[in-house]
């Protein structure tokens, strides 16, 4: 995780921000959010059926940072 959260940071995410993680429960996931939590920051679950309106929705309304996918990033 120590290497997810250092290129989080990279990408801009600080202290107090939201990262949304797209996908289902994983080892992946897990990683993603204990990199969340290493930036200081906080997560949003979203399941990876979710509609793409729905989640840039999701990703509007919370002002996420980053969006984190298990099949790699996508920045917001």
């Amino acid at each position: 995780s120590l290497n997810v959260a250092s290129e989080m940071g990279r990408r801009g995410v600080r202290r107090g921000d939201l990262v949304c993680i797209v996908g289902e429960r994983s080892s992946d996931f897990v990683v993603a959010a204990m990199a969340t939590w290493r930036c200081a920051a906080g997560y949003v679950p979203i399941a990876s059926d979710t509609p793409a309106e729905r989640i840039a929705t999701i990703v509007e309304d919370t002002r996420a940072a980053l969006v984190v996918r298990a099949d790699g990033w996508d920045e917001s």
